[in-house]
Protein backbone atom coordinates (compact mmCIF):
# COMPACT_ATOMS: atom_id res chain seq x y z
CA UNK A 1 0.00 0.00 0.00
CA UNK A 2 0.92 3.82 -0.50
CA UNK A 3 3.01 4.91 2.47
CA UNK A 4 2.36 8.72 1.12
CA UNK A 5 0.62 11.26 -0.66
CA UNK A 6 3.36 11.03 -3.69
CA UNK A 7 3.40 7.79 -3.70
CA UNK A 8 -1.04 6.79 -3.38
CA UNK A 9 -1.04 9.77 -6.42
CA UNK A 10 1.40 7.83 -8.38
CA UNK A 11 -0.90 4.69 -7.82
CA UNK A 12 -4.10 6.41 -8.59
CA UNK A 13 -2.43 7.78 -11.56
CA UNK A 14 -1.15 4.43 -12.75
CA UNK A 15 -5.11 3.03 -12.28
CA UNK A 16 -6.48 5.98 -13.87
CA UNK A 17 -4.40 5.42 -17.66
CA UNK A 18 -4.82 1.52 -17.18
CA UNK A 19 -8.21 2.02 -17.00
CA UNK A 20 -9.04 4.53 -19.27
CA UNK A 21 -7.13 2.33 -21.93
CA UNK A 22 -8.63 -0.48 -21.15
CA UNK A 23 -12.14 0.94 -21.28
CA UNK A 24 -11.35 2.26 -24.55
CA UNK A 25 -10.01 -0.39 -26.22
CA UNK A 26 -6.18 0.75 -26.44
CA UNK A 27 -4.47 -2.52 -25.02
CA UNK A 28 -2.54 -5.33 -26.62
CA UNK A 29 -4.72 -7.96 -25.78
CA UNK A 30 -8.91 -7.42 -26.20
CA UNK A 31 -10.78 -8.06 -23.01
CA UNK A 32 -14.37 -7.56 -21.59
CA UNK A 33 -14.70 -4.59 -20.19
CA UNK A 34 -16.62 -4.09 -16.58
CA UNK A 35 -20.30 -2.33 -16.69
CA UNK A 36 -18.57 -0.57 -13.75
CA UNK A 37 -15.12 0.25 -14.59
CA UNK A 38 -15.55 4.23 -14.17
CA UNK A 39 -11.41 5.54 -15.05
CA UNK A 40 -12.83 9.03 -13.80
CA UNK A 41 -13.09 7.95 -10.14
CA UNK A 42 -9.03 7.61 -10.25
CA UNK A 43 -8.49 10.23 -12.10
CA UNK A 44 -10.26 12.51 -9.80
CA UNK A 45 -8.46 10.72 -7.18
CA UNK A 46 -5.30 11.42 -8.09
CA UNK A 47 -5.65 15.15 -9.03
CA UNK A 48 -6.97 15.42 -5.55
CA UNK A 49 -3.75 13.75 -4.32
CA UNK A 50 -1.60 16.09 -6.31
CA UNK A 51 0.09 19.08 -4.59
CA UNK A 52 -1.68 22.47 -5.26
CA UNK A 53 2.37 24.18 -4.68
CA UNK A 54 4.77 23.62 -6.24
CA UNK A 55 7.06 23.92 -3.35
CA UNK A 56 5.32 20.90 -2.17
CA UNK A 57 6.54 18.61 -4.89
CA UNK A 58 8.86 17.12 -2.35
CA UNK A 59 8.69 13.21 -3.28
CA UNK A 60 9.71 12.39 -6.78
CA UNK A 61 6.54 9.89 -6.85
CA UNK A 62 4.34 13.25 -6.74
CA UNK A 63 6.15 14.60 -10.64
CA UNK A 64 5.44 11.01 -11.88
CA UNK A 65 2.08 10.99 -10.63
CA UNK A 66 1.88 14.49 -12.60
CA UNK A 67 2.88 12.56 -15.81
CA UNK A 68 0.79 10.19 -16.04
CA UNK A 69 -2.16 13.10 -15.22
CA UNK A 70 -1.04 14.90 -18.47
CA UNK A 71 -1.54 11.33 -20.27
CA UNK A 72 -4.36 10.98 -19.03
CA UNK A 73 -5.83 13.96 -19.74
CA UNK A 74 -4.52 13.39 -23.43
CA UNK A 75 -6.29 10.62 -23.55
CA UNK A 76 -9.07 12.15 -22.54
CA UNK A 77 -8.94 15.35 -25.29
CA UNK A 78 -9.44 17.87 -22.16
CA UNK A 79 -7.16 20.17 -23.71
CA UNK A 80 -7.60 22.86 -21.40
CA UNK A 81 -7.16 20.12 -18.29
CA UNK A 82 -3.82 19.28 -20.11
CA UNK A 83 -2.57 22.33 -20.80
CA UNK A 84 -3.11 22.94 -16.34
CA UNK A 85 -1.43 20.13 -15.73
CA UNK A 86 1.88 20.31 -17.85
CA UNK A 87 2.14 23.95 -16.38
CA UNK A 88 2.50 22.59 -13.05
CA UNK A 89 4.79 19.79 -14.54
CA UNK A 90 6.60 22.27 -16.48
CA UNK A 91 6.67 25.28 -12.91
CA UNK A 92 8.39 21.80 -11.14
CA UNK A 93 11.08 21.14 -13.55
CA UNK A 94 12.10 24.63 -13.96
CA UNK A 95 11.95 25.24 -9.78
CA UNK A 96 14.02 21.84 -8.95
CA UNK A 97 16.18 21.58 -11.88
CA UNK A 98 15.05 18.41 -13.25
CA UNK A 99 16.60 19.22 -16.86
CA UNK A 100 19.94 19.24 -15.75
CA UNK A 101 21.17 16.07 -14.00
CA UNK A 102 24.07 18.18 -11.97
CA UNK A 103 21.03 19.78 -9.93
CA UNK A 104 18.98 16.22 -8.97
CA UNK A 105 19.45 14.94 -5.47
CA UNK A 106 23.14 14.03 -4.77
CA UNK A 107 23.68 10.11 -3.54
CA UNK A 108 20.55 9.01 -5.91
CA UNK A 109 21.05 5.66 -6.83
CA UNK A 110 20.92 4.10 -10.57
CA UNK A 111 17.56 3.39 -10.53
CA UNK A 112 16.63 6.43 -9.29
CA UNK A 113 18.66 8.37 -11.73
CA UNK A 114 17.02 5.91 -14.36
CA UNK A 115 13.36 6.82 -13.69
CA UNK A 116 14.48 10.14 -13.75
CA UNK A 117 15.38 10.01 -17.15
CA UNK A 118 12.87 7.88 -18.22
CA UNK A 119 9.86 10.14 -16.95
CA UNK A 120 12.06 13.30 -18.08
CA UNK A 121 12.04 11.71 -21.69
CA UNK A 122 8.75 10.39 -21.97
CA UNK A 123 7.72 13.98 -21.07
CA UNK A 124 9.70 15.54 -23.75
CA UNK A 125 8.16 13.58 -25.90
CA UNK A 126 4.29 14.10 -25.00
CA UNK A 127 5.47 17.69 -24.88
CA UNK A 128 6.52 17.65 -28.85
CA UNK A 129 3.63 15.83 -29.50
CA UNK A 130 1.34 18.12 -28.02
CA UNK A 131 3.03 21.08 -29.63
CA UNK A 132 2.97 19.44 -32.82
CA UNK A 133 -1.14 18.63 -32.55
CA UNK A 134 -2.42 21.58 -30.94
CA UNK A 135 0.35 24.01 -31.64
CA UNK A 136 1.86 25.10 -28.01
CA UNK A 137 5.11 26.54 -28.06
CA UNK A 138 7.88 23.55 -27.12
CA UNK A 139 8.51 24.22 -23.39
CA UNK A 140 11.29 22.14 -22.73
CA UNK A 141 13.82 22.44 -25.55
CA UNK A 142 16.02 19.70 -26.03
CA UNK A 143 18.88 21.84 -26.71
CA UNK A 144 18.64 23.61 -23.02
CA UNK A 145 18.35 20.05 -21.50
CA UNK A 146 21.34 17.86 -20.02
CA UNK A 147 19.21 14.51 -19.11
CA UNK A 148 20.96 11.21 -20.44
CA UNK A 149 18.80 8.76 -22.38
CA UNK A 150 18.16 5.87 -20.20
CA UNK A 151 20.21 2.73 -20.39
CA UNK A 152 18.89 0.36 -17.70
CA UNK A 153 17.36 -2.98 -19.68
CA UNK A 154 13.97 -4.59 -17.68
CA UNK A 155 15.35 -7.85 -16.00
CA UNK A 156 12.49 -9.90 -16.02
CA UNK A 157 14.20 -12.92 -17.74
CA UNK A 158 16.40 -15.38 -16.71
CA UNK A 159 17.95 -16.09 -19.64
CA UNK A 160 20.84 -13.46 -21.01
CA UNK A 161 20.24 -14.69 -24.50
CA UNK A 162 16.58 -13.92 -24.23
CA UNK A 163 17.36 -10.85 -23.00
CA UNK A 164 19.65 -9.50 -25.77
CA UNK A 165 17.16 -11.02 -28.46
CA UNK A 166 14.44 -9.19 -27.05
CA UNK A 167 15.73 -5.65 -25.83
CA UNK A 168 13.70 -2.74 -26.22
CA UNK A 169 14.91 0.27 -24.66
CA UNK A 170 17.29 1.21 -27.73
CA UNK A 171 13.76 0.96 -29.79
CA UNK A 172 12.38 3.09 -27.43
CA UNK A 173 15.29 5.76 -27.19
CA UNK A 174 15.43 5.98 -30.59
CA UNK A 175 11.72 6.95 -31.04
CA UNK A 176 12.82 9.87 -28.67
CA UNK A 177 15.50 10.65 -31.47
CA UNK A 178 12.90 10.96 -33.94
CA UNK A 179 10.79 13.74 -31.74
CA UNK A 180 13.88 15.63 -31.42
CA UNK A 181 14.32 16.14 -35.02
CA UNK A 182 10.12 16.82 -34.96
CA UNK A 183 11.28 19.59 -32.44
CA UNK A 184 13.48 21.06 -34.51
CA UNK A 185 11.10 20.74 -37.69
CA UNK A 186 7.89 22.81 -35.79
CA UNK A 187 10.73 25.32 -34.55
CA UNK A 188 11.26 26.17 -38.53
CA UNK A 189 7.97 25.82 -39.66
CA UNK A 190 6.45 28.27 -37.09
CA UNK A 191 9.67 30.88 -38.00
CA UNK A 192 8.94 30.17 -41.64
CA UNK A 193 4.95 30.66 -40.67
CA UNK A 194 5.57 33.65 -38.65
CA UNK A 195 2.14 35.93 -38.92
CA UNK A 196 3.53 39.28 -37.25
CA UNK A 197 6.23 41.63 -39.00
CA UNK A 198 9.86 40.56 -38.00
CA UNK A 199 11.15 43.66 -39.47
CA UNK A 200 11.68 45.63 -37.27
CA UNK A 201 13.88 43.35 -34.83
CA UNK A 202 17.54 44.60 -34.63
CA UNK A 203 18.87 40.67 -34.43
CA UNK A 204 17.64 38.57 -37.06
CA UNK A 205 17.55 35.00 -36.22
CA UNK A 206 17.73 33.69 -40.18
CA UNK A 207 20.65 31.73 -39.65
CA UNK A 208 18.75 28.99 -37.71
CA UNK A 209 17.38 27.78 -40.64
CA UNK A 210 20.96 28.20 -42.58
CA UNK A 211 20.87 24.25 -42.94
CA UNK A 212 19.68 21.52 -45.10
CA UNK A 213 16.72 19.37 -43.23
CA UNK A 214 17.20 16.55 -45.62
CA UNK A 215 20.88 15.91 -44.76
CA UNK A 216 21.24 17.21 -40.97
CA UNK A 217 17.67 15.12 -39.52
CA UNK A 218 16.17 12.92 -42.28
CA UNK A 219 19.78 11.50 -43.49
CA UNK A 220 21.24 10.87 -40.02
CA UNK A 221 17.88 9.37 -38.98
CA UNK A 222 16.81 7.02 -42.04
CA UNK A 223 20.96 5.64 -41.08
CA UNK A 224 20.33 4.90 -38.10
CA UNK A 225 17.06 3.16 -38.64
CA UNK A 226 18.77 1.58 -40.97
CA UNK A 227 20.96 0.67 -38.48
CA UNK A 228 18.99 -0.75 -35.62
CA UNK A 229 18.05 -4.49 -34.75
CA UNK A 230 16.06 -6.87 -37.15
CA UNK A 231 13.19 -6.51 -33.93
CA UNK A 232 12.59 -3.20 -34.82
CA UNK A 233 12.14 -3.66 -38.47
CA UNK A 234 9.31 -6.33 -38.57
CA UNK A 235 7.02 -6.64 -35.92
CA UNK A 236 6.38 -10.02 -34.16
CA UNK A 237 2.86 -11.55 -33.61
CA UNK A 238 1.45 -10.19 -30.40
CA UNK A 239 2.58 -13.41 -27.85
CA UNK A 240 3.04 -14.45 -23.95
CA UNK A 241 6.59 -13.01 -23.99
CA UNK A 242 5.92 -9.76 -22.72
CA UNK A 243 9.73 -8.31 -23.83
CA UNK A 244 9.06 -9.30 -27.34
CA UNK A 245 5.79 -7.46 -27.73
CA UNK A 246 7.47 -4.31 -25.84
CA UNK A 247 10.23 -4.25 -28.84
CA UNK A 248 6.91 -5.14 -31.63
CA UNK A 249 5.08 -1.79 -30.16
CA UNK A 250 8.69 0.13 -30.56
CA UNK A 251 8.89 -1.33 -34.56
CA UNK A 252 5.19 0.28 -34.68
CA UNK A 253 6.21 3.66 -32.88
CA UNK A 254 8.91 3.89 -34.49
CA UNK A 255 7.29 3.35 -38.39
CA UNK A 256 4.63 5.88 -38.00
CA UNK A 257 6.54 8.13 -35.86
CA UNK A 258 9.46 8.22 -38.68
CA UNK A 259 6.92 8.75 -41.87
CA UNK A 260 5.24 11.65 -39.62
CA UNK A 261 8.89 13.44 -39.05
CA UNK A 262 9.11 12.88 -43.04
CA UNK A 263 5.70 14.42 -43.60
CA UNK A 264 6.04 17.67 -41.09
CA UNK A 265 9.72 18.26 -42.96
CA UNK A 266 8.37 18.46 -46.49
CA UNK A 267 5.52 20.66 -44.78
CA UNK A 268 8.15 22.79 -43.25
CA UNK A 269 10.33 23.59 -45.54
CA UNK A 270 8.01 22.99 -49.00
CA UNK A 271 10.94 20.60 -50.27
CA UNK A 272 8.50 17.92 -51.70
CA UNK A 273 6.28 17.45 -54.45
CA UNK A 274 2.36 16.50 -54.21
CA UNK A 275 3.89 12.82 -55.79
CA UNK A 276 6.74 12.70 -53.01
CA UNK A 277 4.09 13.44 -50.55
CA UNK A 278 1.58 10.87 -51.53
CA UNK A 279 4.67 8.24 -52.04
CA UNK A 280 4.82 8.60 -47.88
CA UNK A 281 2.02 8.38 -47.14
CA UNK A 282 1.72 4.99 -49.08
CA UNK A 283 4.81 3.86 -47.86
CA UNK A 284 3.20 4.32 -44.02
CA UNK A 285 0.24 2.42 -45.46
CA UNK A 286 2.61 -0.06 -45.99
CA UNK A 287 4.47 -0.05 -43.18
CA UNK A 288 1.26 -0.04 -41.02
CA UNK A 289 -0.20 -3.25 -43.15
CA UNK A 290 2.27 -5.74 -41.61
CA UNK A 291 1.86 -4.52 -38.14
CA UNK A 292 0.08 -7.05 -36.10
CA UNK A 293 -3.42 -4.13 -35.62
CA UNK A 294 -2.90 -5.50 -31.66
CA UNK A 295 0.06 -2.83 -31.37
CA UNK A 296 -1.71 -0.03 -33.29
CA UNK A 297 -4.61 -0.29 -31.29
CA UNK A 298 -2.60 -0.19 -28.41
CA UNK A 299 -0.61 3.10 -29.41
CA UNK A 300 -4.17 4.86 -29.04
CA UNK A 301 -5.27 7.96 -29.29
CA UNK A 302 -1.79 9.86 -30.07
CA UNK A 303 -1.25 7.83 -32.95
CA UNK A 304 -4.47 9.07 -34.41
CA UNK A 305 -3.29 12.41 -33.80
CA UNK A 306 -0.29 12.14 -34.97
CA UNK A 307 -1.68 10.31 -38.51
CA UNK A 308 -4.11 12.59 -39.09
CA UNK A 309 -1.96 15.03 -39.46
CA UNK A 310 -0.96 13.19 -42.45
CA UNK A 311 -4.49 14.43 -43.91
CA UNK A 312 -3.97 17.57 -42.88
CA UNK A 313 -0.76 18.03 -44.95
CA UNK A 314 -2.18 16.34 -48.08
CA UNK A 315 -5.27 18.38 -48.11
CA UNK A 316 -3.16 21.34 -48.41
CA UNK A 317 -1.72 20.34 -51.65
CA UNK A 318 -5.73 21.06 -53.06
CA UNK A 319 -5.52 24.67 -52.78
CA UNK A 320 -2.15 24.35 -55.32
CA UNK A 321 -4.09 23.98 -58.59
CA UNK A 322 -3.55 20.72 -59.40
CA UNK A 323 -4.19 18.92 -62.39
CA UNK A 324 -6.50 16.21 -63.37
CA UNK A 325 -4.15 13.55 -62.71
CA UNK A 326 -2.75 14.41 -59.38
CA UNK A 327 -6.40 15.24 -57.77
CA UNK A 328 -7.16 11.52 -58.92
CA UNK A 329 -4.18 10.55 -57.24
CA UNK A 330 -4.41 12.86 -54.09
CA UNK A 331 -7.89 11.84 -53.67
CA UNK A 332 -7.09 7.96 -53.90
CA UNK A 333 -4.24 8.14 -51.12
CA UNK A 334 -6.60 9.88 -48.78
Amino acid sequence: MPDSRGSYARLMAMCAVSALRIKNGAVLKERSVPNDLNPRLYFDETLQALPDNVNEFEEFESLQATGLACLTALHYSDGPLLHQILGLYHAVVAEQGFGDEKRWPRGLSEIDAEERRRLFWHMYRLEVHTSLVIGHVVRCPELQSSVAYPTIQDIDSMDPEDRSDSEWLSGWNFVTDLYRGIEHVIAQFKYRRASVNLDRRRLSTSFVLDYDPQKKILDPLAAAREDLPDRFKKAMPVSYNTRRNRCGYQTANIACTYQLLRMVTFSAYHTTTLYEACQTVLELIDEISNIPIEYLRAMGLAMLQELSGFGHILSSFINEGLSKSDYYHLRTVM
